[in-house]
């Protein structure tokens, strides 16, 4: 099955300030950082919502919570240009499979936006009248991953896996886990759906494509599915439903951190 539309000719991501901050039914803009670049001031930490600073003390791991407050502060600060609201005000609920969704906004063609991140990147999606899921996987040396595979794969998957040959096979582990992960939170089961129900083309040098479906209810036409243009070491998918009428890629620029001023005396 070939995706409605298409993979879109996608080569570099667009400057910050070149966004209209404007969305019609049906378009998606997709901004993606760098952790390392900036952010995780105090200002970030300040616009989240109780709720969101009471998750982010309970990650042990201080690179895990320094992902979290990032991740969320970026969605907070974009999302409120899109509505022309402030940050802070912005609800933000948990949907039963705990995916996050925005309680502000329009009620027709409402927007919806998701966060993945993965190593040093972290992507944001922002849609409106449309389901949207993204994921960002960094390629790492797993020794395990054709089990992993075997495990969580459609049984179409695992083959093409199989006939692959390095390196091209551990890539496309990593290319097979974003796309599949990207369905499912826009379809928002995330991971409590099984991976095998549904198979997606896994190897990186041919375009996204959904192969498969065995979800009752569910047709593939209902599905957009593409690849994001990234550095090497890192796979990211993005999937939409129904399928979009435009997607936009931005690169997003970091709030400066404020001068703390000298003491004296």
């Amino acid at each position: 099955m070939e995706n409605p539309q298409g993979s879109p000719a996608v080569s570099s991501w667009s400057p910050a300030r070149t966004c209209p901050f404007l969305l019609e039914a049906g378009d998606v803009d997709v901004w993606r950082a760098g952790l390392d670049e900036g952010g995780g001031n105090e200002a970030d930490w300040a616009i989240l919502s109780e709720e969101e600073q009471a998750r982010a003390r309970r990650y042990l791991h201080a690179r895990r919570r320094h992902q979290f407050v990032l991740g969320r502060a970026m969605a907070r600060r974009a999302l409120g240009r899109y509505l022309n609201l402030s940050p802070e005000s912005l609800t933000v609920g948990i949907g039963e499979q705990g995916k996050p969704f925005l309680e502000n906004g329009p009620i027709e063609n409402p927007y919806r936006f998701n966060l993945s991140h993965s190593g040093e990147r972290v992507v944001l999606a922002v849609a409106r009248g449309v389901e949207v899921g993204v994921d960002v996987e960094k390629v790492r040396p797993k020794q395990e991953y054709l089990s992993l595979a075997r495990r969580f794969f459609s049984e179409r998957e695992v083959a093409a896996l199989e006939a692959l040959e390095e390196p091209w096979r551990f890539r496309a582990f990593f290319c097979c886990w974003a796309r599949k992960e990207s369905f499912l939170k826009a379809r928002a089961t995330g991971l409590s759906e099984s991976l095998s129900l549904f198979s997606v083309s896994l190897d990186p040098r041919e375009p996204a494509r959904l192969l498969e479906l065995k979800i009752e209810g569910d047709r593939p036409s209902q599905y957009w599915i593409t690849d994001l243009p990234m550095e090497e070491d890192f796979h990211v998918a993005l999937t939409t439903t129904p399928p979009p009428r435009q997607v936009r890629y931005y690169d997003w620029e970091w709030e400066p951190e404020p001068d703390v001023p000298e003491k004296r005396g």
